[in-house]
């Protein structure tokens, strides 16, 4: 019983394109929703968007048939099957255009023009003013930039979704960008002369380091590497302090001073006399240390306080490794 009724064949109403039919339905006028709807479904418009222009490349033939009555689709299966075989046949057909093959009619496709307005954004301009009130190394943004806003117009030809060719139309500015305005100092720092106090490289910097201050920058070596006066003066500490194990304090004439920590050895005494590149002392890693290296601080204020300046802003770190 069941064996005759998939047998059976009835009249029916098929969707041809060329020489392929893509599906059956039961009558013509089911066949005519499903191209309608298959067709008009390319010619809805987002709020964006204006339609001109839709057609078809080849109008898709219904054709009376005799059908295996298992066979016949209903309405919505036939607008899935038309759309998945309208973008198998235009990929094949983009194909065939790359290989250089040509391909008279686009089949089961819909040709459509519409105008399409996308927005742009508009890139801010930055304009530089200058101050003798700040240091040349010193920037305030007077006032902060901010993205303008466009709508651009385009004519855009698609086929079955898939965008041919567009033409810029107009341009029109919705929200004008704001310029950003950076104050730049010309004043020039007088800075004190120091020196680099050892060879080697930057292994820790000045600032917050595991929920502390570091407050001076740590330059790592190996053993007895060398330690030089970063400046002249006169050496104020030269032994055990705290945590900086052997460590050197070096007051200057410019109200300024110098500290040397984690030294393995001194080489110079308390109340010495000392000239910018002198050798005072070798590496080490004594008191709170991991490794060897020396902790170098630049102060200012009568030793032994005063407060802490970052000394990458005095030393020439380029010659050293980070």
């Amino acid at each position: 019983m069941n064996t005759a009724i998939s047998a059976m064949k009835i009249n029916a109403c098929a969707i041809k394109s060329g020489e392929d039919i893509i599906c059956t339905v039961k009558d013509k006028a089911t066949a005519q929703s499903v191209l309608d709807a298959f067709y008009y479904n390319y010619a809805k418009c987002k709020n964006n968007e204006v339609l001109l222009e839709i057609k078809w490349n080849e109008k898709p033939e219904i054709v009376n048939v005799k059908e295996d009555i298992c066979n016949i689709l209903s309405k919505e299966d036939a607008i899935d099957m038309l759309t998945s075989a309208a973008s198998d046949n235009y990929t094949e057909v983009a194909a065939l255009s790359i290989a250089g093959e040509t391909k008279a009619n686009k089949t089961m496709a819909v040709s459509y023009i519409k105008y399409v307005k996308e927005a742009e954004a508009i890139d801010y301009n930055i304009i530089t003013e200058s101050s003798n009130t700040l240091y040349q190394d010193q920037r305030q943004i007077k006032q902060k930039g901010v993205q303008g806003l466009k709508e651009n117009i385009y004519k855009i030809e698609y086929i079955n979704d898939e965008e041919q060719k567009r033409e810029f139309i107009k341009s029109q500015d919705l929200i004008k960008p704001q310029d950003e305005i950076i104050i730049k100092g010309t004043k020039i720092r007088k800075q004190p002369q120091y020196i680099l106090p050892t060879s080697g490289f930057v292994s820790s910097i000045y600032g917050e380091r595991n929920g502390e201050m570091h407050l001076g920058i740590d330059i790592a070596d190996s053993k007895d590497t060398i330690v030089y006066a970063s400046k002249d003066g006169t050496v104020m500490r030269a032994g055990s302090y705290y945590g900086y194990g052997n460590c050197i304090d070096i007051r200057h004439n410019d109200g300024s001073w110098t500290r040397y920590g984690h030294l393995d050895k001194f080489l110079v005494n308390v109340g010495d006399k000392v000239n910018q590149g002198q050798e005072i002392g070798l590496m080490g890693t004594t008191g709170n240390s991991t490794g060897y290296h020396l902790h170098f601080e630049i102060r200012y204020g009568n030793w032994p306080y005063g407060r802490t300046v970052d000394p990458s802003y005095f030393l020439d770190l380029s010659k050293l490794k980070y």
